[in-house]
């Protein structure tokens, strides 16, 4: 096995002008690479979970070569998004558990400190205490997060709702605005925009029928500004330049405001109740709604003016719109019915409530939760990708293709971790045929959903595709050689 290995390597390099090099060896694990492409995060003597991902020494090491500095004993290996920022868990430990006590399946959950680290910093800032999941921007400019009062998923636990944003940090601390305390994480809620100047966060009361808060953050001037304490404030919203924001409160109200500051709109359907809502832009709303409370739900368009659209949906349960390409993928509703599986995942609906008489197109059988995490978009539009029949304890699935304007899946593989779209097209780049033991399998790319799929390398673990030139790919080679690690090539 390893001389046809090195063999299909040998010939690969010779078809390639550029072949793979290789970046940090003794086997480390890629992580997460910063936009600038100088930054290179890597866990070095790691330990791989059941969910596949993977814990260990956290190294960053710069993308041109050199001595790799290490951040941590124990992380997560943290994220850069679309930014040179990089967040992560320290003193990272791992907790087995489930939803809902005594009920499978039981999934493991690392939780540790949140740190934020970047080269302009004497040293990593520690932001949270006991973290476990943490929302970035996408230019990683600013975060938001639960800090936990202790290391558990039960419902009840409480913690401290938090905003950071990194452009405030130095001299060794950062500017951690709490934005609630004692609370539980289903009475909040909250949206980033994508430039991490501003964030819009909701959190309820303990009944329904109790007072809240709705507060809008601006990074930019460090501020936390409570703009409603309605009833029942839930579904913050956003629009795509991150101008606007919005949020369902009482009954039915749906609030409009600039994200700069100044009087709220409000939008007041002809339902007599609205569950939930998602922006597709400042004007137009999908929301779950009502008529009586004596009436199943039902999925509607909403106006600026009120007016709704009835859609043909009955019964969904979350709801969500894609702002990736403005004008293209919101022109789609994504939702769940109840129809939950056996694994506790949610199935995946779409609707174009664009076209009139449109018919909702079921996709899956069983995605990640929530349903807004688990759909991958290309960046003209065309696209999305997703893993079906998900498996949350090892975050497995059956990975599929679908054209969004004809919605017709094509399978692409089974049992996978890994699959995005290439920056700038529906290319399709994924690791296929995994080794249900370590991960690694042949990285692939894929042109479009009738195309034969091109093999780039076997034994890779992960991937990770720059979006700032060079255009490069970076990967983990796992297959037991001498020089596995972290390598680069030429984007495919």
């Amino acid at each position: 096995m390893d001389r046809l290995l090195a063999l299909f390597l040998l010939v690969l390099a010779g078809c390639n002008p550029s072949p793979p090099k290789l970046l940090v060896g003794g086997g480390a694990i890629l992580s997460a690479v910063s936009s600038d492409q100088q930054s290179i995060a890597v866990l070095t003597h790691a330990i791989r979970l059941p969910t596949g991902l993977h814990v260990g020494a956290l190294e960053v090491a710069p993308g041109s070569g050199g001595t790799p500095l290490q951040l941590d004993g124990m992380s997560d290996g943290g994220v850069f998004n679309r930014g040179n920022t990089l967040w992560y868990l320290g003193g990272a430990h791992v907790v087995s558990e489930d939803a809902i006590a005594g009920t499978p399946p039981v999934v493991a959950h690392v939780y540790g400190r949140l740190f934020i680290w970047s080269p302009s910093l004497a040293a990593p800032i520690a932001v949270g205490q006991i973290v476990r999941d943490y929302s970035v921007a996408q230019n990683g400019g600013a975060a938001v997060f639960m800090d936990w009062s202790k290391p558990s998923n039960d419902a009840a636990t409480t913690g401290a709702l938090v905003a950071v944003s990194a452009s405030s940090c130095g001299g060794g601390a950062c500017n951690r605005m709490v934005i609630a305390d004692g609370v539980t994480g289903a009475q909040t809620a909250w949206r980033l925009s994508s430039d991490g100047r501003f964030a819009i966060l909701t959190v309820r009361g303990v009944a329904a029928t109790d007072p809240g808060q709705v507060v809008l953050v601006s990074f930019d001037a460090a501020t936390a500004t409570v703009v409603s304490t309605g009833v029942n404030p839930r579904a913050p919203m956003m629009s795509h330049d991150g101008s606007t924001v919005a949020w369902v409160e009482g009954a039915n109200e749906i609030h409009v405001m600039p994200a700069a500051g100044g009087a709220a709109t409000v939008i007041v359907p002809t339902s007599a109740i609205v569950e939930t809502a998602a922006m597709v832009d400042p004007s137009t709303y999908i929301a779950r709604a009502l008529d009586t409370t004596a009436d199943p739900p039902t999925l509607v368009k909403l106006s600026a003016d009120g007016a709704v659209t009835p859609l043909p949906v009955e019964r969904p349960l979350e709801l969500f719109v894609s702002q990736y390409v403005p004008g293209k993928t919101d022109r789609y509703a994504f939702f769940e019915l109840d129809t939950i599986a056996a694994n506790g995942e949610p199935d995946l609906w779409m609707i174009d409530h664009v076209t009139p008489g449109a018919q909702p197109v079921q996709l899956a059988n069983a995605v990640e939760n929530p349903i807004g995490v688990s759909i991958g978009f290309s960046d003209d539009g065309s696209s999305c990708e997703y893993l079906d029949n998900f498996d949350p304890v090892t975050r497995r699935g059956d990975e599929f293709i679908v054209p969004l304007a004809a919605p017709v899946r094509t399978l692409v593989g089974v049992g996978m971790h890994n699959a995005a779209f290439i920056p700038g097209d529906a290319h399709l780049i994924y690791v296929n045929a995994p080794d249900p033991s370590t991960g690694a399998g042949v990285l692939t790319t894929l042109s479009s959903p009738t195309a034969i799929p091109d093999v780039h390398g076997v034994g890779s673990l992960n991937f990770v595709d720059s979006r700032q030139p060079p255009a490069r790919t970076w990967f983990t080679q796992l297959t037991g050689a001498p020089d596995d690690g972290v390598w680069y090539m030429p984007q495919p």
